[in-house]
């Protein structure tokens, strides 16, 4: 029996007396290369449970075997870091240099998701990012187009799921350039789509919106038959119906939220009715109305939009398929928006009105029975509450 043989049956009964025992061990003599050493260790240890490294002392092999150690405790660091990011899921959200996804990004990073993002930054601005308290550390960014399929190739690589946020969204815009809108709302949609399909992505949400409705009865609900009235609302219903499309076609477990009107923090440069009139007030101008005011709109928080997303990941194999209306359930008319802001503000400031604008829907609110019902979807913050905190975040960054 040889010197090395016999030191590791010395050292199994050792393992043995002191409670261990090994289901499978390699023994490997030491060379006097740490290099040997590390490297040697690490690749057995990926097919054995116990590795014992036999010298027996007939050169100073000491200082190898001690910088072996090391490199594998530096190493098995390493690993251990990477196994614990593997276990945190990345999503990839799409605009998510935007208003809404920033806010998403904030919200699913703090429910210990990894973050990627996409985004060609014509409208969203990277530095928000860290002026919202992501670390850089806490998000990729993938700056580039949704209609650029390379990049979106490069995107949804090694991800859990896409939220897409990316559009175009501006009902009056689609109506001056249609075919762009249909470009990056659709198009960039598809290209998503087909990559999730090809890359073994499993989960998309879609953010959608109630334009895709047109008009119709209040409170609107998913029963509806949608009849848009403007390109921005078509395009929208084009990207929903290819997600039920690659739901029946491909089993990708897609998700449409059609959203209401959203307001929150990181809006302050949108050009929406919300933030318009608290800018104009502040600036004491008269408040600018399309139409008379009558018309109506569902205000919601976009806290309340990243609960419906996060409800969304979290049950997606039971609601795969499913289309939501996202909203507070709350018909709210511009009129009384434009009293809320000014009460507030504690201003009174003179009403412009101006001719209503072509494809913007009279009516406008949402039945949430069903994001209720299935997703346990709960409306958290009133209008009220949500623009005086709006206010108060405006006028913070004067």
């Amino acid at each position: 029996m040889n010197s090395i043989t016999q030191m590791t049956q010395r050292t199994l009964s050792t393992l043995q007396t002191q409670g261990t025992k090994p289901k499978v061990v390699a023994a490997i003599p030491c060379l006097n290369e740490e290099q040997f050493i590390s490297d040697i260790v690490t690749r057995a240890r990926r097919y054995v449970d116990n590795v014992i490294v036999v010298d027996d002392g007939s050169t100073d092999n000491t200082s190898a075997i001690t910088k072996g150690k090391d490199k594998l405790k530096r190493r098995k660091k390493v690993e251990n870091t990477q196994a614990a990011n593997c276990k945190a899921p990345t999503i990839l959200i799409t605009g998510g240099c935007g208003f809404i996804g920033i806010n998403v990004a904030k919200y699913l990073y703090s429910k210990g998701y990894k973050i990627r993002i996409l985004d060609n930054l014509s409208v969203g601005k990277k530095e928000k990012l860290t002026s919202a308290g992501l670390p850089p550390s806490a998000v990729e960014l993938v700056i580039g187009d949704v209609r650029d399929r390379d990049t979106v190739e490069r995107a949804v690589c090694n991800i859990k799921a896409v939220v897409h946020l990316a559009a175009h969204t501006s009902v009056v815009e689609s109506l001056g350039n249609p075919e762009e809108t249909w470009h990056i709302n659709v198009t960039g949609t598809l290209n998503l789509l087909e990559f999730c399909r090809l890359k073994g992505v499993q989960t998309f949400i879609f953010a959608s919106s109630n334009a895709v409705l047109g008009e119709q009865a209040a409170p609107v609900d998913e029963t509806k038959i949608p009849k848009p009235i403007s390109p921005y609302g078509a395009s929208k219903l084009a990207g929903e119906a290819l997600c039920t499309a690659y739901y029946h076609s491909f089993a990708l477990n897609t998700v449409s939220l059609r959203f209401a009107n959203c307001y929150g923090p990181y809006s302050e440069n949108k050009p929406m009715v919300i933030t318009k009139f608290i800018n104009w007030a502040r600036q004491d101008k008269p408040l600018i109305i399309y139409g008379n005011g009558s018309q109506t709109r569902d205000f919601t928080h976009v806290g309340d939009v990243c609960q419906s997303i996060y409800l969304c990941l979290a049950a997606v194999d039971s609601v795969a398929g499913e289309i939501f209306q996202i909203g507070s359930g709350v018909e709210t008319s511009i009129n009384k928006l434009a009293e809320i802001i000014q009460e507030i503000m504690g201003k009174k400031l003179p009403i412009i009105n101006k001719p209503k604008r072509r494809g913007e829907i009279e009516r406008n609110y949402s039945n949430i029975t069903k994001a209720r019902k299935i997703l346990g979807f709960e409306p958290k913050i009133n209008l009220k509450t949500g623009l005086e905190e709006l206010c108060e975040l405006f006028k913070l960054k004067t």
